[in-house]
Protein backbone atom coordinates (compact mmCIF):
# COMPACT_ATOMS: atom_id res chain seq x y z
CA UNK A 1 0.00 0.00 0.00
CA UNK A 2 2.99 2.25 0.77
CA UNK A 3 4.56 1.77 -2.45
CA UNK A 4 0.90 2.58 -4.14
CA UNK A 5 0.82 5.85 -2.40
CA UNK A 6 4.52 6.61 -3.58
CA UNK A 7 3.85 5.29 -6.99
CA UNK A 8 0.76 7.92 -7.21
CA UNK A 9 2.40 11.01 -5.68
CA UNK A 10 5.16 10.61 -8.43
CA UNK A 11 2.86 10.03 -11.32
CA UNK A 12 1.01 13.44 -9.86
CA UNK A 13 4.32 15.40 -9.40
CA UNK A 14 5.27 14.25 -13.28
CA UNK A 15 2.05 15.54 -14.35
CA UNK A 16 2.67 18.55 -13.07
CA UNK A 17 5.90 19.36 -14.21
CA UNK A 18 4.53 18.00 -17.81
CA UNK A 19 1.60 20.49 -17.74
CA UNK A 20 2.80 23.61 -15.52
CA UNK A 21 -0.65 23.42 -14.53
CA UNK A 22 -2.90 23.74 -11.46
CA UNK A 23 -4.91 21.02 -11.75
CA UNK A 24 -7.24 20.68 -9.11
CA UNK A 25 -8.02 24.41 -9.43
CA UNK A 26 -9.57 24.27 -12.80
CA UNK A 27 -12.95 23.27 -12.25
CA UNK A 28 -15.31 23.64 -9.24
CA UNK A 29 -15.67 20.07 -7.47
CA UNK A 30 -16.23 19.16 -3.61
CA UNK A 31 -14.24 16.71 -0.94
CA UNK A 32 -15.45 13.16 -0.93
CA UNK A 33 -14.18 10.72 2.32
CA UNK A 34 -14.18 7.43 0.64
CA UNK A 35 -16.16 4.54 2.82
CA UNK A 36 -17.15 1.71 1.09
CA UNK A 37 -15.55 0.74 -2.29
CA UNK A 38 -18.39 -0.97 -4.53
CA UNK A 39 -16.68 -2.20 -7.68
CA UNK A 40 -13.28 -1.24 -9.57
CA UNK A 41 -15.43 1.76 -10.99
CA UNK A 42 -17.85 2.94 -7.81
CA UNK A 43 -17.32 3.67 -4.74
CA UNK A 44 -19.22 5.57 -1.71
CA UNK A 45 -18.51 8.61 0.16
CA UNK A 46 -18.76 9.39 3.85
CA UNK A 47 -21.82 11.83 2.37
CA UNK A 48 -23.52 8.97 1.48
CA UNK A 49 -22.85 10.11 -2.49
CA UNK A 50 -22.48 7.33 -4.79
CA UNK A 51 -19.68 8.01 -7.19
CA UNK A 52 -19.23 6.49 -10.65
CA UNK A 53 -15.26 6.89 -11.97
CA UNK A 54 -16.08 9.34 -14.83
CA UNK A 55 -14.59 7.85 -18.44
CA UNK A 56 -13.37 5.04 -17.42
CA UNK A 57 -15.30 0.69 -17.23
CA UNK A 58 -13.79 -2.08 -15.10
CA UNK A 59 -15.25 -5.65 -15.56
CA UNK A 60 -18.00 -6.65 -13.89
CA UNK A 61 -17.98 -8.64 -10.45
CA UNK A 62 -21.27 -10.44 -11.62
CA UNK A 63 -19.97 -11.55 -14.79
CA UNK A 64 -20.54 -15.46 -15.16
CA UNK A 65 -17.14 -15.48 -17.42
CA UNK A 66 -14.57 -16.39 -14.38
CA UNK A 67 -11.66 -14.54 -16.60
CA UNK A 68 -13.81 -11.35 -16.22
CA UNK A 69 -14.78 -11.96 -12.79
CA UNK A 70 -11.23 -12.29 -11.50
CA UNK A 71 -9.99 -8.91 -12.90
CA UNK A 72 -13.19 -7.55 -11.69
CA UNK A 73 -12.27 -8.45 -7.95
CA UNK A 74 -8.73 -7.09 -8.81
CA UNK A 75 -10.10 -4.03 -9.90
CA UNK A 76 -12.30 -3.45 -7.00
CA UNK A 77 -9.25 -4.65 -4.60
CA UNK A 78 -7.06 -2.15 -6.07
CA UNK A 79 -9.36 0.78 -6.18
CA UNK A 80 -10.10 -0.34 -2.36
CA UNK A 81 -6.35 -0.41 -1.33
CA UNK A 82 -6.08 2.92 -3.25
CA UNK A 83 -8.81 5.21 -1.91
CA UNK A 84 -10.94 3.54 1.00
CA UNK A 85 -10.80 5.75 3.80
CA UNK A 86 -8.77 8.19 1.59
CA UNK A 87 -10.36 11.99 1.06
CA UNK A 88 -10.60 13.28 -2.82
CA UNK A 89 -11.48 15.67 -4.74
CA UNK A 90 -13.98 15.15 -7.57
CA UNK A 91 -15.24 17.12 -10.09
CA UNK A 92 -18.92 16.47 -11.17
CA UNK A 93 -19.21 15.20 -14.79
CA UNK A 94 -22.80 13.73 -15.01
CA UNK A 95 -24.92 11.54 -13.38
CA UNK A 96 -26.12 7.36 -13.78
CA UNK A 97 -28.15 5.07 -12.05
CA UNK A 98 -28.21 7.42 -8.78
CA UNK A 99 -24.67 8.19 -9.34
CA UNK A 100 -22.38 11.30 -9.49
CA UNK A 101 -20.21 10.59 -12.70
CA UNK A 102 -17.26 12.57 -11.77
CA UNK A 103 -13.40 12.50 -12.38
CA UNK A 104 -11.93 12.21 -9.49
CA UNK A 105 -8.16 12.61 -7.60
CA UNK A 106 -6.32 11.67 -4.85
CA UNK A 107 -2.55 12.99 -6.10
CA UNK A 108 -3.52 12.12 -9.94
CA UNK A 109 -6.60 11.54 -11.74
CA UNK A 110 -7.76 8.04 -10.16
CA UNK A 111 -9.18 7.14 -13.60
CA UNK A 112 -5.93 7.28 -15.63
CA UNK A 113 -4.60 5.38 -12.13
CA UNK A 114 -6.56 2.41 -12.77
CA UNK A 115 -6.28 2.33 -16.80
CA UNK A 116 -2.44 2.14 -15.95
CA UNK A 117 -2.98 -0.50 -13.56
CA UNK A 118 -4.67 -2.57 -16.62
CA UNK A 119 -7.76 -2.90 -14.27
CA UNK A 120 -9.76 -0.54 -16.63
CA UNK A 121 -10.51 0.82 -20.00
CA UNK A 122 -10.67 4.29 -21.54
CA UNK A 123 -14.87 4.94 -22.63
CA UNK A 124 -14.10 7.38 -25.29
CA UNK A 125 -17.75 8.04 -25.84
CA UNK A 126 -17.63 9.51 -22.50
CA UNK A 127 -14.09 10.60 -21.81
CA UNK A 128 -14.07 11.72 -25.73
CA UNK A 129 -10.54 10.08 -25.86
CA UNK A 130 -10.00 12.53 -23.08
CA UNK A 131 -7.14 9.66 -21.58
CA UNK A 132 -5.63 8.56 -25.17
CA UNK A 133 -4.96 11.95 -26.39
CA UNK A 134 -3.09 12.60 -23.10
CA UNK A 135 -0.50 9.95 -23.81
CA UNK A 136 -0.67 10.88 -27.34
CA UNK A 137 0.63 14.54 -26.41
CA UNK A 138 2.85 13.40 -23.88
CA UNK A 139 4.52 10.79 -25.84
CA UNK A 140 4.90 13.16 -28.85
CA UNK A 141 6.22 16.06 -26.23
CA UNK A 142 3.39 18.26 -27.31
CA UNK A 143 2.35 18.72 -23.82
CA UNK A 144 5.88 20.25 -21.55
Amino acid sequence: MFKTRIRILIIFLCFLLITNTPVLSQQPGFTCKVTKVKDGDTFKCESGVSIRVWGINTKELKSKDPKEKELAIKAKLELENTILNETLYCVPKGASYNRIVAQCYMLNDLGRYMIDTGLAEEVPFYSKNYYHKTIYLHNHNMIK
